[in-house]
């Protein structure tokens, strides 16, 4: 066990990182349905800015700095 943590500790440490990353500074969702058609279609993946409200430890609701509430705004789309 011990060298086979030790030859993929690279690998480990970006799945750590990843999960951090994920859960604590940005998330990425794709829209399931056509609620939002006029500005997003089904399959559009939105990008979720994390620190724009909170600052979170990651997996808990524990709030380090609470930094805003949501609004209205108009989502910005990238269609390629």
């Amino acid at each position: 066990m011990k060298r086979w943590l030790r030859t993929n500790r690279g690998f480990l440490l970006f799945l750590v990182c990843f999960g951090f990353f994920r859960t604590a500074l940005a998330d990425w969702n794709s829209v399931p349905s056509g609620s939002m058609r006029l500005t997003i279609l089904e399959g559009d993946v939105v990008l979720v800015n994390r620190p724009a409200y909170d600052f979170k430890l990651p997996l808990t609701e524990l709030y380090i700095v609470k930094l805003g509430e949501p609004r209205l705004a108009t989502p910005a789309c990238a269609r390629g």
